[in-house]
């Protein structure tokens, strides 16, 4: 299976008050150890070792970081699969989320946020796309009423059959007004 990393996954304790708070409490997901040696000593020096709390966001081993928006009575919702995480549990539940250290090496974490990555870009362009063709499809609406009014203005003008010019070719300029003899040229 998988190699699993020295340290999958620490929770470490938000800092009391005579701290800053932009260094509140991080899931680490990876196997950074120096980085678990410096949060035992950060949490050993606030007194809260043996203290787990809910973290503020969590950090991948790419970096990525995402905030903890969802939280419920009994947990909080994983910021990047939207899986339930339960109090007590240090990692997310979900074996297809990369924030599940269990499941996943840290090469394996790299590589799913490099296709998200991709994803989003393709996203993004298919976005752009759909917005250009939209506009696109606006300005030729718009310039085919232009081009239609001007041509039954005309033939308005000149006395000629709707009809035939709505038959001729007035979208490419080449409107044909046709003046019949008879009003009802068409009924027959």
């Amino acid at each position: 299976m998988h190699a699993t990393p020295t340290v999958n996954v620490l929770v470490y304790p938000a800092p009391n008050d005579q701290t800053d708070a932009a260094s509140s409490s991080v899931m680490w997901v990876g196997s950074d150890r120096a980085a678990h040696e410096r949060a035992l000593v950060l949490a050993a020096d606030h007194g809260s070792c043996s203290v787990r709390r809910r973290p503020a966001e969590v950090v991948l081993a790419t970096g990525d970081r995402r905030p903890v928006t969802k939280h419920y009575s009994n947990g909080y919702g994983c910021p990047w699969c939207d899986t339930g995480v339960p109090d007590g549990t240090s990692c997310c539940p979900n074996p297809g989320c990369p924030a599940n250290a269990e499941h996943w090496t840290d090469a394996e974490v790299h590589a799913q946020v490099a296709l998200w990555r991709a994803a989003e870009a393709l996203r993004a362009e298919a976005k752009r796309s759909a917005e250009f063709s939209r506009q696109y499809a606006e300005e030729a609406r718009a310039e085919r009423e232009a081009l239609w009014s001007e041509a039954t203005a005309e033939a308005t003008r000149r006395g000629s059959c709707p009809e035939c010019l709505r038959r001729s070719g007035w979208q490419f300029g080449q409107p044909r007004y046709v003046k019949h003899r008879t009003a009802d040229f068409h009924a027959s």
